[in-house]
């Protein structure tokens, strides 16, 4: 498992408590465990540059609902990404998925995220197939949106506002 706890584990209260989990670059391995999705307070999730993390995004990731970050670049997850990262993530400021293995087209749902995201790295996965027409929607009324697409093969042209 990818986070197994040895020894005197922390309570479920001080679990839930927790804002915060940088996991970057710490050669983890295996699946994300379902516990995980217990900590409904984490603002900020990054799992990033752990090449040997794998397996799909579980859709209970919806019960994050405090993200605003998530790292979970240069891993080996794969398959594609789930819609209620969308639905239920609405205050997501900074998404990376990129240098993983997703695949499929993008949900149209990630327009929802229109009011909070900054940063979005989608780059150097398998995403393919039309571009979402919600990616219009993408816009942050006045502020500087980044997008990140390099290595995937989407068709149709990219909104002019991004």
């Amino acid at each position: 498992m990818l986070l197994t706890l040895y020894g005197n584990k922390p309570s479920q209260h001080l679990f839930h408590m927790t804002v915060s989990l940088g996991l970057s670059s710490n050669q983890l391995w295996g699946y994300i465990p379902e516990d995980l999705f217990a900590a409904t307070a984490l603002v900020s999730l990054d799992l990033g540059n752990n090449t040997a993390i794998q397996g799909p995004i579980s859709s209970s990731i919806s019960k994050l609902s405090e993200l605003q970050q998530l790292s979970l670049g240069n891993t080996s997850m794969i398959g594609h990404l789930p819609g209620e990262l969308f639905e239920r993530l609405t205050k997501l400021e900074y998404l990376d998925v990129g240098g993983a293995h997703f695949s499929g087209t993008l949900p149209e749902n990630i327009g929802l995220l229109n009011a909070t995201l900054i940063d979005l790295s989608l780059n150097d996965n398998m995403f393919s197939g039309a571009i979402p027409e919600a990616l219009h929607q993408l816009t942050q009324l006045g502020t500087y949106l980044l997008v990140r697409v390099d290595g995937c093969v989407f068709i149709g042209c990219w909104p002019l506002t991004l």
